[in-house]
């Protein structure tokens, strides 16, 4: 059974839940979430510590529970909603049909979604939600790994034969000089994830993660993501050398990431 504490700190007053698990060995995990604050601990992890941690951490809650504050509320999935695509809204039209599996379609300014009519009704909007999610995903596999290809010819030919030494990556100099049809068996590997937190992320093997929760936003900050993370195959931290690499390609960089900043704060329907 989950349990649940209260904590002052000055005039705030934080509720939270916590959450044991046997499996957790070491790590706490804080997490404010539309319906509260949840901290996941080790089962053992005395409730004394978990206070101070809340206590500790009670400005960064503060300031999480003001975004999830304004954030729009969850979508209902229901006809006549819209949903973003690529920075536009669309309409969502949801029909229910004589059909064993979803199936999605996307065209003039309309998000069709036909779902098996004979779901239970209690089971329809994650059933709906997961068909959208993974429909996303599917849109995100084609377009931000075309994304890919088109930025890793640029920041390749900026970087020249100094981009070699990045970890990892013992074939990146091979691609300078390539035409975008031969790098198929040495570009990055590219995936895409339902994350919470992260829009992308670089692995010491070169492997490529993007949120399918990208082809909700504009295409200039899939373009920002798409270029941070090439040009962590050069450089692994957030150094100006990191920068650097990034402005050599997009000199307006900077604009782009408030403007990422701004549509997190604004949240995400699904």
């Amino acid at each position: 059974m989950n349990e649940k504490y209260s904590v002052e700190v000055g005039e705030l007053i934080i509720e939270y839940e916590v959450i044991r698990s046997e499996q957790r060995k070491k790590t706490i995990q804080l997490r404010v979430e539309r319906t509260g604050v949840l901290v996941r601990v080790p089962a053992v992890t005395p409730a004394s510590e978990i206070r101070d941690l809340v206590i500790e951490r009670a400005r960064w809650i503060a300031e999480r529970q003001a975004i999830a504050a304004a954030a729009p509320p969850p979508k209902q999935l229901v006809s006549g909603e819209t949903l973003p695509y690529l920075g536009h809204d669309h309409r969502l039209e949801i029909r229910h049909c004589d059909i064993l599996a979803p199936e999605i379609k996307l065209g003039e300014g309309k998000i069709c979604v036909w779902m098996p009519h004979d779901e239970p009704d209690e089971d329809r909007y994650e059933r709906t939600r997961h068909a959208i999610l993974e429909w996303y995903r599917a849109q995100a596999a084609v377009f931000v790994s075309g994304k890919v290809d088109e930025w890793l010819w640029k920041i390749l030919k900026v970087a020249g034969k100094g981009f070699g030494g990045c970890d990892g990556i013992d074939k990146v100099t091979e691609w300078l000089g390539k035409v975008p049809e031969s790098w198929e068996g040495c570009r990055p590997r590219v995936l895409i994830g339902n994350q919470r937190r992260r829009w992308g992320s670089c692995s010491r093997d070169g492997t490529l993660r993007f949120n399918l929760r990208l082809m909700m936003m504009e295409v200039l900050l899939v373009d920002y993501v798409v270029v941070h993370e090439l040009a962590h195959l050069k450089v692994k931290n957030h150094s100006e050398c990191f920068w650097w690499q990034v402005a050599q390609v997009m000199p307006n960089y900077k604009c782009l990431r408030r403007l990422l900043r701004e549509r997190e704060k604004e949240g995400f329907p699904l």
